[in-house]
């Protein structure tokens, strides 16, 4: 939970015991992951949302059927966790909401693929992001 904290303005202090509950539940669904721990955080920092409706927002997100392959069925740690995947897509739904679904931070992630995994600077993540096209606009010639 530290991970979560650290990023927060907001101590455990200052949340009740059913929000320290639901900090708990997510820690313990998310496996405790650091990337996970630190995109709960971030979301908690940055937006008017306290824990529990994070939960339930994390919660009533759809899960995909998202095709594996079956060597890395079982050892895939997005298939062992499914509220990282709907965390995930809680991240593209505020993306959307907030820029559409074309936006800079939804080009960044589709080219981070690109060079996944390696490391990537920012500058050229987002210089690469600026490159694809965003929906409905064209160029003219």
């Amino acid at each position: 939970m530290a991970l979560m904290q650290e990023t927060t303005t907001t101590t455990i202090k200052d949340y009740s015991i059913p929000e320290i509950d639901a900090l708990r539940a997510i820690n313990e669904r998310v496996g405790r992951l650091t990337l996970g721990l630190s995109i709960v955080g971030s979301i908690l920092s940055e937006l008017p949302i306290n824990p529990s409706r994070l939960l339930d927002t994390i919660n009533r997100m759809p899960l995909r059927d998202i095709p594996w392959s079956s060597s890395s069925r079982e050892s895939n740690p997005l298939r062992r966790n499914t509220l990282l995947l709907q965390l995930f897509e809680v991240c593209f739904s505020i993306f959307n909401h907030v820029d559409g679904p074309r936006s800079l931070a939804n080009r960044m992630v589709q080219a981070s693929g690109w060079f996944a995994s390696a490391p990537i600077p920012t500058p050229l993540l987002a210089l690469a992001a600026s490159k694809i096209p965003e929906k409905g606009r064209r160029k003219k010639s």
